[in-house]
């Protein structure tokens, strides 16, 4: 039983990217761009990655749905990756992705249990950069996605049907949130007088819409404040050097400009 009680069924990290979509969108994200986005390693090479990571983790429910994931996107299916989850070593893969467990293995330990000697022996079996670089960044989000789920307590299915499932969705949708719709009243600009404080980033509501904490009404546009008058009441369209109308002042007429008094 989860720790917290979430507002959906779905289990796992899906229970709780929809518990909080305001981080749930940038993770969702990452894991788009980790394990779908361009790159030369092949998309069932990153999952499994993933899976491998999240079996050194002990979390069933990544664990499971990402071997599920890897699965159906490689040549051998699930008996090859529960042969690389069991031992990475005896497996019938490239030396290349040998080397890249080899370095996940080792951020799972920890990033400092990564050696010169692990990065040479990438290299060697034709890892680029980028490869290593999305290595090391796959391991360590999932070690954090991994203790995301396990330090919540979420629900993992036992019917491994379910996350087969998944992983067609997964593989056909990706891993990006959908946008949660808005009504019409909430969207900005709704109302008179007043901006709404309902509006909506990137198809996520905000977290007191969320919460139904009531938002702060009350503060005018910004086009209908006026800061500061367009004119003073001491502004006169007189300009500098011209004469003032006759005054009784006979010192101020005495010491007048004698230009004034031309034609």
């Amino acid at each position: 039983m989860p720790h917290i009680a979430l507002n959906s069924e779905e289990p796992g990290i899906r229970g709780l990217l929809m518990f909080r979509p305001e981080t749930g969108r940038p993770l969702s994200e990452l894991a788009e761009v980790l394990l779908r986005g361009p790159g030369t390693l092949a998309r069932g090479e990153r999952e499994l990655i993933a899976a491998f990571v999240s079996t050194l983790n002990d979390c069933r429910y990544c664990s499971s749905s990402h071997s599920a994931c890897a699965a159906a996107q490689l040549p051998g299916g699930m008996p090859i990756v529960e042969q690389v989850c069991a031992d990475t070593g005896s497996a019938p893969i490239s030396a290349k992705l040998k080397a890249l467990l080899s370095i996940a293995s080792a951020v799972q330990q920890g990033g400092h249990h990564v050696s010169f000697d692990h990065v040479a022996q990438a290299r060697a079996a034709g890892a680029t950069d980028l490869e290593i670089h999305d290595t090391v960044l796959i391991a360590a989000a999932f070690c954090m996605f991994n203790r995301y789920v396990d330090g919540l307590a979420t629900n993992a299915p036992d019917d491994p049907a379910r996350y087969a499932a998944g992983a067609q969705r997964l593989v056909s949708d990706g891993y990006l949130m959908p946008a949660k719709p808005v009504p019409e009243s909430q969207r900005p600009g709704a109302g008179t007088g007043t901006r709404a404080m309902t509006a909506v980033h990137d198809g996520l509501m905000r977290p007191h819409e969320r919460l139904g904490v009531p938002a702060v009404t009350g503060q005018p546009d910004h086009e209908d404040h006026q800061v500061l008058p367009r004119r003073s009441g001491e502004d006169t369209d007189v300009g500098w050097g011209e004469p003032p109308e006759p005054a009784a002042d006979e010192r101020f007429q005495r010491d007048r400009p004698p230009h004034w008094n031309a034609e």
